[in-house]
């Protein structure tokens, strides 16, 4: 089903496959202007993250949120987006998780938190392209 698990926390997803799909779908439906996107990107390839440290580290912190009194509304899971154009910058984030280290990265500035996107489209255009022309769009699950 999914290719060799390797260090950086990825499993490589065949793109046709039903969970590449699903992820894709996902994309497009939170695209502000779909058109835009289809014709700007091209999908070489769909990595998922399988991270269980990442992963229970973001359950105590809903839980955690929870005792404190939040609403469900404040609770609600969403998609959000960022983008990296250095493959091991996308690797750490997958392994670490996104921290804010001080430093303007392209995901916000670490002194003023961590942005992120809500429109996949819209943080693919602020991008200043390399040269390659490649780039990662990353997706995260975030609470609200």
């Amino acid at each position: 089903m999914y290719s060799v698990f390797i260090a950086d926390c990825q499993f490589t997803l065949p793109v046709d496959s039903r969970e590449a799909k699903e992820i894709e779908n996902a994309v497009r439906r939170l695209t502000w202007d779909t058109n835009n996107l289809d014709k700007a990107v091209s999908i070489s390839h769909i990595k998922k993250v399988d991270n269980p440290g990442l992963e229970r580290e973001y359950h105590e912190k809903r839980a955690a949120l929870r005792e404190e009194g939040r609403s469900p509304k404040e609770l609600t899971e969403q998609l959000a987006f960022g983008v990296e154009t250095e493959d091991g910058r996308a690797k750490e984030i997958c392994r670490l998780g996104l921290e804010c280290d001080g430093g303007n990265r392209t995901l916000g500035d670490g002194d003023m938190g961590v942005t992120v996107w809500k429109c996949p489209d819209l943080c693919l255009r602020a991008l200043n392209w390399p040269v390659s022309g490649a780039a990662y769009l990353v997706v995260y699950k975030v609470g609200i």
